[in-house]
């Protein structure tokens, strides 16, 4: 017996040990099981942080692409958490365009692959409880918490959700009958992309998807963007160098064609620094496969070799196409756009006439232009003396008093003077002015004269907005005639233009000057856009010795050709156009005004939850 230890108590203290030995045991179970779900779900909230943003990458384009987005998600779950995609995701039973209305639900994509169950659910509504933060509601919790628009938007299609659950077996647990825990985490993520705000503000924006010689130099002509007050000028050209889905032909291997000549013909974009200290932006740059860097332009052309591409290129991140502008003047259900509805466009050739023939009607609109009936042009005593009233000759002098007026001729031919002193015009075919011809539209001047343009300005200014809609043909005007339209929305429905150069005069004004209006009357409905056609024939413009264009020239399926010989144009205008041509030796230089042109939209994704 050992001295100072009473006899049979060695049994007890075996009994607690062992009783502390579970207790160490099991702390180190709970320890090291917790350890390992904690460090699973690190994993798995970074695997679905990053699901959810690169799906809403999908939702931020012109064309937002559920199911795309769907596959996204997918990508980065497999490439993070070291997976394979399964045969069967759900993804399928996304759409590929956004339906409009953004649907209230939709039945959400569920796949497996081992120990992992993803989730993907479009839209994210305003009250889903996927908007609920762990850190910002109890447990279980199943309301959401209320939606910040500046964070969360306003568009539930915009929204995309991402839910990773993972069966994972315990280490230790298993000893109390615990064998397997479940650990879940979900993301919310959003586009944002927002149009006509705070963005790029582009004066040559290029649409050409795919296509080489988007912007083609080879005649010799040139082109300058310069600054848009303290902001550098921009060309942004959205084609991804792989025509028809392979390398540019060897017979037009660039997307921007700046030819290596001494003609001295270049592309430019300045800054406010100076020449060249502007951007210009090319999507062909991203790498492969979005993009085809090594085709977007010839490196012998751009600095630090040479000038006649300046400043080099650089990537641009996101193609828009037309709906900067779409989104804003037609926001059609047909067109998908994200925006609220604005069909002002649709509204109005609804009102005045889609077809070729028919009086048109009062655009009676909230707030809108005179609602008194359409007249007959040739109602007017003015034409009593015209031989043929579709025909203005050489020696006639017609001014047509404001109103709203139907010009029923298949071609409206402007060999004299015609003037419309104000109002709505609408034609029922072309426009076509010639020899030393003139037409006006929107000028208040009580003669039948050519009004008088000076530096830009026209001479009488027009009061109120018009609109001048051609419902079939080209609006064309010959090397010494002259055009002037006067704070009016010219629409082609399905025609081109065709501006010959010369010593005529061409003035072309959108309906609202910088700080006449705000945003909620009747001018707002078209205030930037100068000239609206989305025919795909070409549409021309020549060096003019008396040029202004101010505001929107909207082409977007069209190439856009500028023919100059010796001259330099300056216009204000913004062109949007799928390709252009500088042929001549002309220089065209454009900067639009900072309240007269839509910007490019500002993009990204954003992880809200």
């Amino acid at each position: 017996m050992t001295a100072g230890r009473p006899r049979g108590e060695e049994g007890a203290y075996a009994i607690l040990y062992a009783l502390l030995v579970v207790a160490l045991v099991s702390m180190c179970a709970i320890v090291v099981d917790l350890a390992s779900l904690r460090e699973n779900r690190r994993e798995t909230r970074l695997a679905t942080d990053a699901a959810a943003l690169g799906a809403a990458a999908a939702l931020e384009t012109a064309t937002p692409n559920p199911r795309q987005a769907c596959e996204n998600a997918w990508s980065y779950v497999a490439t993070n958490l070291r997976i394979t995609v399964p045969a069967t995701t759900g993804c399928t039973g996304f759409p590929t365009t956004v339906p409009s209305p953004c649907p209230a639900f939709w039945p959400v994509a569920v796949g497996a692959s081992g120990a992992y169950t993803v989730t993907v659910a479009w839209p994210v509504v305003n009250t889903s409880a996927l908007l609920t933060s762990p850190d910002a509601a109890p447990a279980g919790s199943t309301t959401s918490q209320p939606v910040d628009p500046r964070t969360d938007g306003t568009e539930p299609c915009q929204r995309v959700a991402v839910s990773i659950a993972q069966r994972q077996s315990t280490a230790f647990a298993g000893l109390f009958g615990i064998d397997q825990s479940t650990t879940e985490v979900t993301s919310v993520a959003r586009a944002t992309l927002t149009s006509g705000t705070t963005g790029r503000l582009a004066a040559l924006n290029v649409l050409e998807p795919t296509g080489c010689n988007v912007i083609d130099t080879g005649g010799q002509g040139s082109i300058e963007v310069g600054a848009v007050g303290s902001q550098p000028g921009v060309i942004a050209i959205e084609s991804s160098g792989r025509e028809n889905g392979i390398d540019c032909p060897r017979s037009s291997p660039w997307v921007v064609n700046a030819a290596l000549n001494s003609s001295g013909s270049h592309v430019r974009a300045d800054g406010p620094s100076g020449p060249g200290t502007g951007r210009i932006d090319v999507y062909a740059l991203n790498p492969a496969p979005t993009g085809n860097p090594t085709q977007a332009y010839d490196p012998q052309v751009a600095p630090p070799r040479n000038t006649i591409l300046m400043p080099a290129p650089t990537p641009l991140g996101l193609r828009s196409g037309a709906t900067p502008v779409t989104n804003i003047y037609d926001c059609s259900a047909a067109r998908s756009c994200p925006r609220t509805r604005t069909q002002y466009l649709t509204n109005l050739t609804s009102v005045f006439g889609a077809s070729a023939t028919g009086m048109p009607s009062p655009y009676a609109a909230a707030g809108a232009f005179p609602t008194t009936p359409f007249q007959l042009w040739t109602s007017h005593p003015g034409f009593a003396a015209l031989r043929d009233p579709c025909k203005v000759t050489n020696s006639d002098l017609v001014r047509v008093p404001a109103g709203n007026w139907y010009v029923d001729c298949p071609d409206l031919s402007v060999a004299g003077t015609l003037v419309f002193a104000g109002g709505n015009v609408v034609t029922r075919g072309s426009i076509s002015v010639s020899n030393f011809g003139c037409f006006a539209m929107n000028v208040p001047q009580l003669t039948a004269t050519c009004p008088t343009v000076v530096a830009g300005v026209v001479t009488p200014q027009a009061a109120a907005e018009g609109i001048l809609y051609l419902r079939t043909g080209g609006f064309s005007k010959g090397a010494q005639s002259s055009i002037v339209v006067e704070r009016t929305f010219t629409y082609l429905k399905n025609g081109a233009f065709s501006f010959g150069g010369g010593a005529g005069a061409l003035y072309l004004r959108q309906p609202l000057p910088s700080g006449m209006c705000s945003g909620t009357c009747a001018e707002a409905r078209f205030d930037k856009i100068a000239v609206w056609s989305e025919s795909s024939a070409d549409q021309s413009l020549g060096g003019q010795t008396n040029l202004s264009v101010t505001g929107i020239v909207f082409t977007p399926n069209s190439l856009f050709q500028y023919s100059g010989a010796g001259l330099v144009v300056q216009t204000k205008a913004q062109f949007w156009a799928r390709k252009i041509r500088l042929s001549g030796q002309g220089l065209l230089r454009m900067a639009p005004d900072a309240s007269g042109g839509v910007d490019s939209p500002v993009s990204g994704v954003l992880l809200i939850r």
